[in-house]
């Protein structure tokens, strides 16, 4: 929610040196609170376990190094694809809207599902292998490090010279706040499914995942018909 929050002052702060003071503070805000939170989950780690584990884990071969190198730079090919590719999306008319969806809605939309595809098949294989720790620890770290890319952008966009992203032309706060604001509205639902576990079933799914499902749904439907 303070990312959210911080967000939303930036937008509506008058004065340009207030937006800059809050443009790094919110940013090293986001870098202490990352570290301070892997620090925190590295001590609540059970380090008898993780010893047991890597005793127990096979050693690496050669092809295996080999194989994750490749993937990883196709997967830094694959990126820069998208990126380019979303970007002639966004300025393409949709017939349903009657205007193009925009670089924002593009970015929410679909190059967001393209890049989380490895999040689902990871969790995926994670269930498969009965490991539910691991599945649920990968989709909340990867939102945990999503959001520490976010001063990545902004120091990128300073170096470039350009107006600081959070305020300038080619930046739709309004659109950026809300994403934000469905995105921690998910997260609180899939806590308290976490917390609150309960055997009621719709459809054989969890009533938390019927209402992240519901919830995500309308997110998106109200997001592609913002301008």
């Amino acid at each position: 929610f303070s990312i959210s929050a911080i967000a939303a002052v930036q937008k509506f702060a008058g004065s340009p040196i207030i937006q800059q003071t809050i443009e790094v503070v919110s940013s090293l805000s986001i870098i202490v609170t990352y570290i301070w939170f892997m620090t925190l989950s590295q001590r609540f780690e059970k380090r008898d376990a993780v010893t047991t584990l890597l005793k127990d884990a096979p050693g690496r071969s050669a092809g295996v190094v080999i194989a994750l190198v490749v993937v990883s730079v196709l997967t830094v090919m694959s990126a820069w694809w998208l990126t380019k590719t979303g970007d002639v999306l966004a300025e393409h008319p949709i017939e349903y809207l009657g205007r193009p969806l925009g670089k924002t809605a593009i970015g929410i939309c679909f190059l967001a599902i393209a890049t989380s595809l490895p999040e689902i098949a990871t969790s995926l294989t994670a269930v498969r292998i009965n490991n539910l720790d691991m599945a649920l620890g990968n989709v909340f770290g990867s939102n945990m490090f999503n959001m520490l890319v976010v001063p990545v952008i902004k120091v990128s966009a300073w170096c470039t010279g350009d107006s600081l992203c959070t305020y300038g032309p080619n930046f739709s706060a309004n659109l950026n706040i809300l994403a934000g604001l469905f995105a921690v509205m998910m997260m609180a639902i899939a806590l308290a499914g976490i917390a609150y576990r309960t055997q009621r079933r719709v459809l054989r799914l969890g009533v938390d995942s019927v209402v992240l499902l519901l919830v995500y749904v309308a997110g998106m439907a109200i997001l592609l018909t913002q301008q």
